[in-house]
């Protein structure tokens, strides 16, 4: 079992039934009192990702199938966790971390407008030969306006622009 998990489950679970499940073996959590809750991990990796970052990951681990309730279910689990006491389980690696990581999410906020906007054109900049194979030739993307019918495409385009210049 991915270590720094089960330092996280050890310090948080005290009251309760925790059972956790990963390729490398299962422990039990809590005093086993209450209902019984059986976590099970596909790979260590997904068991680390949550002790890095439990508020975000173990939801990301569960919709995708990695960490699954496989008895109770996943209101049972949180109440377990919730019954728990997280003040006293909190040590001063956790704080820093998630302090960190506030820190560095309000840093990115401030980065300079030149750094976001190379950011974006990485991302939205595109070859104007890409936008030459399906726009017309005025760069528009929008439907053709048949009137009368049987005209080239070319010429109900032109007769769409007339039509929506008209109105």
């Amino acid at each position: 079992m991915a270590s720094s998990l089960h330092v996280l489950l050890e310090k948080i679970i005290k009251t309760g039934d925790l059972t956790v499940t990963g390729p490398g073996g299962s422990h039990t959590y809590g005093n086993g009192t209450g209902k019984r809750v059986v976590l099970n991990f596909t790979d260590e990796a997904a068991m680390q990702e949550i002790a890095a970052d439990p508020a975000l990951k173990l939801a990301e681990m569960y919709m995708e199938g990695r960490a699954k309730v496989a008895e109770g279910d996943i209101y049972d689990f949180l109440a377990l966790v919730k019954g728990n006491t997280l003040s006293e389980a909190l040590s001063f690696g956790m704080i820093w971390r998630g302090m960190a990581r506030i820190i560095a999410a309000r840093i990115k906020m401030h980065l300079p407008v030149n750094h976001n906007k190379s950011n974006v054109a990485h991302h939205y900049d595109l070859s104007a030969k890409l936008f030459d194979l399906f726009l017309d030739e005025d760069w528009q993307y929008s439907c053709a306006y048949f009137n009368p019918p049987g005209i080239s495409l070319y010429e109900a385009q032109v007769a769409k622009k007339r039509h929506i210049a008209a109105k």
